[in-house]
């Protein structure tokens, strides 16, 4: 954990973004962490404890993200469908 540079989980864990995170990969990461609870993580660390609230608020990011990105593909599909002779 205590890696210099690029490679530090701390370093990781800051320049991460709901952009870089697979709607896939939030998915899992939220199936693994059902399991547990603020107050369960606060219990064992403060810096476990942080480490799932960041976990969790990047999960719900990209959780928001994909409600987004579904809606705007319904009205681009929408707005095809209506703009071609099919219609």
């Amino acid at each position: 954990m205590n890696q210099p540079g690029n490679q530090s989980l701390q370093r990781r864990i800051v320049t991460r973004s709901p952009d870089d995170v697979t709607i896939e990969v939030a998915q899992e990461a939220g199936d693994v962490i059902k399991q547990y609870s603020m107050e369960k993580t606060r219990a064992v660390s403060n810096g476990i404890s942080a480490f799932y609230k960041w976990v969790t608020r990047l999960f719900s990011a990209v959780q928001e993200m994909k409600k987004i990105l579904s809606w705007h593909l319904f009205y681009f599909n929408l707005y095809n469908i209506l703009n071609s002779n099919r219609f």
